[in-house]
């Protein structure tokens, strides 16, 4: 019992020791503001087009609305997007590995439903690529190598410290006392630069740092959806509704400011017929990764019903409130350049991802 306390004082040392590439994928998660879903994007439950990169999750979920621009309501659409290998290897996946071929580590995909006015349910299937993926710390080597060497150093420190106790004191492993325990710990935080919790929060503030000086980093993905309606909940006969494909790239501006530019192409079959409809878009956001704000203009160019223009503008903010919950809210104008009316848009979303 006693053998079993100490090597599990001495745990940690062994893990931070270990060579840096061979650490686990799962201690390096980091919480960036989440992704826009493909499956749920295509199910045209929002008046933005533009599909928001980021780094690959193990999880996440979208619904909307809670907000229909007068009244709080009840959600009638949902997403999910997962990693597959991600999510099945989070327990044993090192750095390494996912390093190896990461564009397919990258692969998200997701599934996405809605009821509509005419209680028709749509459901959705997407797939997502990062081709560039700046800003994940799973991959920047250079960062993290910096910070797992110096974490090494301090393991040896406190390796060092712990032999040299039991040697001054004339003490083995199988006979030590919880009393002996606490004074080895003791002598050790006595004698070295910092704590085990100053060492965690340093850990975490290191995070929280790369983060902010991250979230707006260069990225470029690639996606495509595909969504079928039925007439009932029962998916018995499913019809083809439309095909979706985007292209997202992500310009950072310093530390505290993104583009992204957009393009989606639709195309739709409305009572057997194809309309194709193609969407630019430009958003800029401005903050850190925990709140920020956006603006952002669409153009649309729709061929349904003949053709016509729309120009979205939009403006709107997210912000991370706990851990993995996130929630965002725009508001904005759509005008038909066609009959010449505006439109008032707004809308309130939750998302979710699993916790770091």
């Amino acid at each position: 019992m006693k053998t079993i306390i100490i090597l599990v004082l001495l745990f940690p040392i062994f893990a931070f020791a270990q060579i840096p590439s061979d650490s686990l994928v799962k201690n390096y998660k980091l919480n960036f503001a989440l992704p826009d879903n493909p499956a749920f994007k295509a199910l045209g439950t929002e008046p933005s087009n533009i599909l928001r990169p980021s780094v690959a999750q193990d999880f996440s979920f979208v619904s909307s609305e809670f907000f229909n621009g007068k009244n709080l309501v009840i959600p009638d659409s949902f997403g999910v997007e997962v990693s597959p290998i991600l999510l099945m290897n989070t327990e044993k996946m090192t750095l390494s590995d996912f390093r190896k071929h990461n564009v397919f580590k990258t692969s998200r995909f997701s599934l996405g439903t809605f009821k509509d006015s005419l209680k028709t349910r749509n459901i959705s299937l997407g797939y997502r690529i990062t081709v560039i993926n700046k800003g994940d710390l799973r991959t920047d080597t250079k960062v993290l190598n910096e910070f797992l060497v110096n974490a090494e150093e301090r393991a040896k420190k406190r390796a060092e410290l712990m032999k040299r106790f039991m040697f001054e004191n004339k003490l083995v492993s199988s006979n030590l006392t919880k009393d002996d325990i606490q004074r080895m710990e003791d002598y050790v935080n006595l004698n070295i630069d910092e704590t085990e919790e100053e060492f965690e929060n340093r850990l975490e503030e290191f995070k929280k740092q790369y983060k902010n000086n991250n979230w707006n980093a260069q990225k470029l993905d690639f996606a495509a959806a595909i969504v079928g309606q039925s007439p009932d909940s029962l998916l018995s006969n499913v019809s083809f509704r439309n095909l979706s494909v985007w292209g997202t790239y992500a310009i950072p501006i310093k530390k505290f400011a993104q583009i992204l530019l957009g393009m989606n192409y639709q195309l739709n079959s409305i009572q057997d017929k194809d309309y194709h409809s193609i969407s630019l878009s430009n958003r800029n956001y401005f903050g850190s990764n925990r709140i920020k704000f956006f603006f952002e203009e669409q153009l649309k160019y729709d061929k349904f019903l003949g053709e016509k223009t729309n120009l979205l503008l939009n403006v709107g903010a997210e912000a991370n409130l706990n851990k993995g919950f996130w929630i965002d809210l725009n508001a904005g104008l759509t005008k038909n350049y066609n009959n010449n009316t505006s439109d008032f848009v707004s809308q309130l979303r939750f998302r979710y991802t699993l916790p770091e």
